[in-house]
């Protein structure tokens, strides 16, 4: 019974396997040149046409009324672009290529899929083009214009100081960009990116005169102080690179020195009448952090700076002292004449009095080399030999006394509004006696007070003394102030106030608080 079930089994697949054999030859020869049952291209039903046919009903199909891109773009390195019109190149398009792709796929197994669903195939036509007109365009281009020979790294000076440039950019090929613009165009691709894999581009090769500048440059940074700034009150100097690549000695200022001797350490030791000459003149240096009152004999120039034979670059300690005396000629306010604006708006200038700042120059000088060599951070305040209320060009501040002698007037600032008012007297005119004009500070302040003078001697509630034996003090012995008392009847040089104002401006001001008096 087994035996039976068995061979009718083995009939039936037999027959089975038969009548595919035969269907696949049937339909072999019936769609023979041409696509089998149930193919569809693009949503195209292709069954029976021959693949040129198939080919013009896809191209017919194309009928996008915004029709090509009005140029093909061709985008380089660094956004480098080249836009060539469409029409120039005489695009067109054709499904043909695609299509005999998927026809050489179809053999005699593959045309029974259709009885079970069919063939659904997505292409993309193939675009061809005037090559020619492609390869002039590119010819043009101008990314091919710098014919020159590959420069190498090179420090530029800029306004924020020394800068290391990398002349190592890449060339492009004309050949690979022509062949990578044609391969894309063809595919389809209107906007072409070139350097998707780097083979359009020539890389340049780093060389040692590239290293050895790099290397310059290296040493250029181990002389700099990136984290440290003078803080003077509300301003703030970085010492930065645009300031201490300044210092540097450069190799023409070298070969100065030496009056056009040239370069010691490669021209063999200068002639001895030409170094004493050099050095007669020299300034003294930096090197390495460690002072040195001559150059070296074995000094040498290295892309453009000035190098010890250990590669140390040479720092000019004049360039320092000239820093720390713009320093004090901006900051040190001791013994200037100042402008100063004055309670109702005037800009005016006052004489130098006892009141500024004043920067010690040796103790800078000093402490900046000492920084350039351990590159210390954070901020530094700068020695004073003399010290206001505050750093700054601005040391005044906005809590003061100012004294107009043309007006009488007396007002005290504070925090920038004027928070009293008075008139006063101050020194005779006619007697010349005369309350100098200059900027002060109030160094002593004494209660009940007995002033003594040249035939004077008059006792006070409230004295502030600002220079020598000028002071702010009440009057009790007068009853009128202000106006024109001072021409004749005024003080030995003293500014006398009214009892009732002398005793709150006592309360008010401190030791160390502004005194502006001017005309």
């Amino acid at each position: 019974m087994i035996k039976k079930v068995l061979t009718g089994l083995i009939a039936l697949v037999t027959g089975t396997l038969l009548l595919a054999a035969a269907g696949c030859l049937v339909m072999n020869k019936l769609y023979e040149g041409r696509f089998g049952l149930g193919v569809w291209l693009n949503d195209v039903y292709v069954t029976g046409l021959t693949p040129l046919e198939a080919a013009r009903a896809l191209d017919g199909t194309d009928t996008d009324p915004e029709g090509l891109p009005a140029v093909v773009m061709l985008i380089g390195r660094n956004d480098d672009r080249l836009a060539v019109p469409t029409d120039r190149l005489s695009i067109t398009s054709s499904y043909l290529p695609a299509v005999k792709e998927v026809y050489a796929l179809q053999t005699p197994l593959s045309l029974l899929r259709g009885l079970t669903g069919g063939v659904h195939c997505k292409l993309t036509p193939t675009l061809d083009f005037n090559r020619d007109a492609l390869a002039e365009a590119i010819n043009a281009w101008d990314i091919f214009e710098d014919t020159s020979e590959p420069q190498c790294a090179s420090i530029e000076q800029t306004p924020e100081g020394y800068q290391l440039v990398m002349n190592v950019e890449a060339r492009p090929v004309r050949e690979a960009i022509l062949k990578t613009a044609e391969e894309k165009i063809g595919g389809g691709e209107y906007f072409v990116s070139l350097d998707t894999d780097g083979s359009c581009y020539e890389e340049q090769v780093v060389t040692e005169a590239d290293r050895s500048v790099m290397a310059t440059f290296e040493a250029i940074e181990k002389t700099r102080i990136p984290n440290l700034s003078y803080r003077l009150g509300d301003e703030t100097i970085t010492l930065d690179a645009s300031v201490t690549d300044r210092w540097l000695l450069t190799g023409a200022e070298l070969h100065a020195l030496y009056n056009g001797a040239g370069n010691p350490a490669a021209a063999g030791t200068p002639e001895s009448d030409d170094r004493e000459e050099a050095e007669e003149d020299a300034t003294h240096y930096l090197i390495g952090g460690e002072h040195v009152e001559m150059l070296p004999e074995d000094a040498r120039e290295v892309n453009g700076f000035a190098q010890s034979a250990n590669g140390e670059l040479i720092i000019k300690e004049e360039e320092i002292a000239a820093f720390v005396m713009n320093l004090c000629d901006r900051y040190s306010t001791l013994n200037k004449t100042r402008d100063f604006t004055t309670h109702d708006g005037r800009v005016i200038q006052v004489p130098a009095g006892t009141y500024g700042n004043e920067i010690d120059t040796d103790a800078e000088m000093e402490w900046l080399m000492e920084a350039v060599k351990n590159r210390p951070s954070g901020e530094h305040v700068p020695v004073l030999t003399h010290e206001a209320r505050q750093l700054g060009t601005d040391d005044i501040g906005k809590t003061y006394v100012e004294v107009d002698i043309g007006q009488q007037m007396l007002y005290y600032f504070e925090n920038g509004r004027i928070d009293m008012e008075m008139p006063v007297v101050t020194g005779c005119h006619s007697r010349h006696f005369d309350t100098p004009p200059g900027v002060y500070d109030i160094y002593f302040m004494q209660r009940n007070r007995t002033l003594r003078g040249d035939g004077y001697e008059s006792f006070v509630h409230y004295w502030m003394a600002f220079y020598k034996h000028y002071g702010l003090h009440d009057a009790t012995w007068r009853g009128t102030f202000g106006n024109e008392i001072y021409r004749n009847s005024g003080s030995h040089g003293c500014v006398n106030l009214p009892y009732a104002s002398a005793g709150p401006l006592y309360e008010k001001v401190e030791v160390g608080t502004p005194v502006i008096v001017h005309e």
